[in-house]
């Protein structure tokens, strides 16, 4: 017997309810039946795959206790469950970036639809996100959402910006790893977020969290967004180190600590980890990304043209984190880089060595005046420059000690240690299309600034010499340079640029590239050991 639309889709319903009002169940089994009821695919009248919701099967169960079989029946509408308002090509589409990457939400496939091969004519802004989301639901294309902690614990937010920063660190991305390309390495995201807010002040990721990294991150933080008046941080040995809080000390910063074992109490800082790694960590392992610099690039125009823009749902007014942190622009206090510095001079305690009056920090020796052989002094340098320490005693400056080349000296640290490989994720095409678009699109936030670093990259030293030497350099050239740079890196860029411009003004710029190597190798390498 043929059954009309109506009818198919009433003893649908009814298949689905009908082992929970059969009234032959006890509560715990009728509570398990449910469960089961709830987690199954139906095949629905019209050939689509369907998982029925808590509030569907509550309002079919409501109906029929109330008017038995006869009130499942729905008018003659003749679309139930079809799509009326998107386009097939759109869905299909959608539904391939979500099987693709099942964390992705709504609006980040929106995002990626753009840049999808075949959809560059679809204005995506017109496109409902809650019709999209039921379709790609209905046609099992869920998003596969992480579980959250479970407990019970009370707001609160802090009434200006710059009152409290909540600090964090957290598992990256692997990407190849730079002193060997054929192995892989795991990078760190280091944060920091402003409790008001939402801001970032500064966020970046890392080949590790160690203390170095914290303290680049934190630097960097502080020259963009001002001074915070109090840092809350987990438990980490790194956010009780005595650098950290000499400089917070020194700069009136109060530093705080969560609760130990207790990570729900900096809900923001996890929060904001969560949005990155569901917002952006699902679409960077797919964008085509294989060294740090370009993580970083990709995740910075993501913070400026996404994170910071976006109406944050608990911020009064429903503003943007941008927008609320302009609010309280005039109560922002600056820190000059020359506070900074003195601020994150390291410290340790050493004796000046009796035969040669020189001490020894992290493996190189300083040369201290022949006045102080013997004495116990405390040596005071920066984290990310070797070129010169501090000599203090009884609380006084007393000289700057520079570095000098004792003996022989065995680098260990060129041993290949031991990296654990993992699979990285297969490149989408939309997934880096988007990534390098948002890149090209985004700047800055306008009045940040960042303090220039005093090393130098490998596209800098490539750049370098082709400025210098006045002259396009060759794809053998290039080669030849990037192995003597991952061989010999870090290099100070001023002390290069110097040394390469006294070389090409003494011998000229046509050179092989291994002249201007070796007299690098002499005035930079040598010197540091």
């Amino acid at each position: 017997m043929e059954l009309d639309d109506r009818t198919r889709r009433a003893l649908f319903r009814l298949e689905v309810i009908a082992p929970l009002v059969s009234g032959r169940l006890e509560k715990a089994e009728l509570s398990e039946m449910r469960k089961q009821v709830l987690s199954r695919v139906y095949d629905t009248p019209d050939g689509q795959q369907w998982q029925v919701s808590e509030r569907t099967l509550r309002a079919w169960i409501k109906k029929h206790r109330e008017g038995g079989f006869n009130a499942l029946f729905d008018g003659d509408r003749g679309t139930y469950g079809r799509n009326r308002a998107l386009s097939e090509a759109v869905l299909q589409a959608a539904m391939a970036l979500r099987k693709q990457e099942t964390s992705l939400s709504i609006p980040q496939v929106l995002d990626l639809l753009k840049h999808s091969e075949g959809m560059e004519a679809v204005d995506v802004q017109e496109i409902s996100k809650s019709t999209l989301n039921r379709q790609l639901n209905r046609r099992g294309a869920k998003k596969n959402r992480p579980k959250m902690e479970a407990g019970t614990f009370q707001r609160w937010q802090q009434k200006f910006v710059n009152d409290l920063w909540q600090g964090d660190c957290s598992d990256g991305l692997w990407l190849p790893d730079p002193s060997n390309p054929k192995r892989f390495k795991k990078t760190y995201l280091i944060s920091f977020v402003d409790d008001a807010s939402r801001v970032v002040p500064h966020a970046q990721f890392y080949w590790d969290m160690k203390l170095p990294s914290l303290l680049d991150c934190f630097r960097k933080a502080l020259l963009k967004r001002g001074k915070p008046e109090r840092t809350y941080c987990d438990n980490a040995w790194i956010y009780h180190s005595t650098t950290l809080k000499l400089l917070c000390a020194e700069l009136d910063i109060k530093p705080s600590f969560c609760t130990v074992k207790r990570p729900p109490g900096k809900g923001k800082i996890e929060r904001h980890i969560f949005t990155v790694q569901a917002g952006f960590n699902n679409v960077a392992e797919h964008a085509g990304i294989n060294t740090l610099d370009e993580l970083n690039s990709f995740f910075f125009a993501w913070l400026s043209g996404k994170y910071h823009k976006n109406v944050h749902s608990e911020l009064e007014g429903k503003m943007s984190p941008m927008e609320r942190w302009q609010l309280d622009k005039e109560r922002i206090k600056r820190v000059s880089p020359v506070e900074l510095r003195r601020g994150l001079m390291m410290r340790c305690s050493r004796t000046v060595n009796r035969k040669t009056s020189s001490v020894r920090v992290d493996n190189l020796h300083y040369q201290a005046s022949l006045a102080l052989a013997g004495e116990q002094v405390e040596v005071r340098f920066h984290f990310n420059d070797d070129s010169e320490v501090e000599i203090w005693q009884r609380g006084k400056l007393i000289e700057i000690a520079r570095p000098v080349v004792v003996g022989t000296n065995i680098d260990f640290s060129k041993y290949p240690g031991k990296t654990k490989e993992e699979p990285r994720g297969t490149t989408y095409p939309a997934f880096k299309a988007y990534r390098m678009a948002l890149v090209e699109q985004e700047k800055p936030d306008a009045g940040t600034f960042v303090a220039p670093s005093t090393l130098i990259t490998q596209g800098e030293f490539l750049d370098l010499f082709t400025e210098v030497l006045g002259s396009v350099l060759s794809e053998s050239q290039r080669e030849f340079l990037i192995d003597f740079f991952l061989r010999h890196a870090p290099f100070n860029k001023e002390k290069v640029k110097v040394r390469l411009e006294q070389t090409v003004e003494a011998a000229g710029a046509h050179m092989h590239m291994r002249a201007y190597c070796e007299r690098l190798f002499e005035a930079v390498v040598q010197t540091r050991r």
